[in-house]
């Protein structure tokens, strides 16, 4: 799921255009009525999370509709787990075959405020099918050199609910909150390291935040250079959904790298084949680092998804690569199922067709 939050219908096809998937949550205060508000969803493709009809019953058989929406961050607003545990089986008495999306505050599961528990939280996640936090380091918390907390939040939620599945929100604005002094938005880069550090935690899908709260409020204050950066993001994510989603979290492999502090990594193995997600969670560029990855010999080829090369691992089956700022290379075993470059307008992009080089005989 690639998902933007609470957006009018007017914005819709705009986030369409970005390889956003899901439009996720409603209110009347976008200026639509409800029944628009989906069928512009559904004209365009898209799918869609939100609080059930007045009449829940209405909502049964809506193809559009994934999962109905709780109220966004009950945790922060003094609902009680039982409140919400209450309204999950009033609607599960209805569907149960829908899923019930919560998306709670990061800040508070982190413990960065409030004084919730896990078991808290244990008892939250028992009304909740499809868990989500939102934690904003940039814009939110003024706290850049923290991007981490993004994943954190997400394993730790996950852990609280006993590995239910998992979403996160990403900050794509300039938030212009009151509280954070000499506040900015998020940069192209940052965006693309809480996207895959969200992911390399276990998200199942991610939601993007682009509002404008104070001075002015704006639906989407996405900047241009994010803009971009998300449309070329949501591309590959798109084409590595199937190897990014297969398994489940207790067996979705984590990587470690005791000589790079910076990086951390997930992999998969889908059909066969083996996927290595490394990224590096830092403003600064690293240069020839070494690392190492399971299950590769000497001398194998990887090759480098959505960079059109490949790589050969050292003698001892060591890894030496680059990386930019919060940068992500992901390596697979086949060399790989590299997307073909499709230009969209000014934009390279990876096309979600995916094509076999023929492997390179290891000499």
């Amino acid at each position: 799921m690639i998902g933007a939050w609470l957006q009018p219908a007017g914005n819709m096809q705009n986030w369409e255009s970005r390889g956003v998937n899901t439009m996720v949550g409603y209110n009347s205060s976008v200026g639509n009525t409800q029944a628009v508000w989906d069928q512009t969803a559904a004209s365009l493709g898209l799918y869609t999370i939100r609080p059930p009809s007045a009449n829940p019953a209405n909502d049964v058989g809506d193809s559009s509709l994934v999962a109905w929406a709780m109220q966004d961050e009950p945790d922060a607003s003094g609902v009680s787990p039982s409140s919400l545990l209450a309204q999950y089986n009033s609607l599960k008495s209805v569907d149960p075959n829908m899923p019930i999306y919560t998306n709670y505050s990061g800040g508070y599961v982190l413990g960065l405020q409030g004084s919730n528990s896990a078991a808290t939280y244990a008892a939250y996640t028992a009304a909740t099918d499809w868990s989500s936090n939102d934690i904003y380091p940039v814009t939110g918390w003024g706290q850049p050199n923290n991007l981490g907390w993004v994943g954190k939040a997400v394993s730790t939620l996950s852990s609280d609910s006993s590995g239910k599945p998992q979403y996160c929100f990403i900050e794509t604005s300039n938030q212009n909150l009151p509280w954070v002094g000499n506040e900015r938005g998020p940069t192209p880069c940052e965006v693309n390291g809480e996207t895959w550090d969200a992911i390399i935690h276990g998200a199942r899908g991610i939601v993007y935040f682009p509002q404008r709260i104070d001075g002015g409020f704006q639906y989407d204050a996405t900047p241009a250079n994010v803009v971009t950066q998300i449309t070329q993001q949501d591309a590959m994510i798109s084409s590595l959904a199937p190897v990014i989603c297969s398994g489940s979290v207790s067996n979705a492999q984590s990587l470690s790298f005791l000589n790079s502090p910076s990086l951390e990594g997930t992999w998969r193995i889908y059909n066969g084949v083996e996927y290595y997600f490394v990224l590096n969670l830092s403003a600064s560029a690293l240069n020839n680092v070494n690392f190492t990855l399971p299950n590769l010999g000497p001398e194998e080829v990887l090759g480098v998804y959505d960079q059109f090369r490949d790589i050969v691992t050292n003698g001892d089956g060591s890894v030496t690569d680059s990386f930019g700022p919060d940068q992500v290379n992901i390596y697979s075993t086949d060399q790989t199922l590299v997307p073909e470059p499709v230009v969209v307008g000014p934009l390279l992009l990876a096309a979600a067709v995916m094509f076999r080089r023929p492997r390179r005989k290891q000499v």
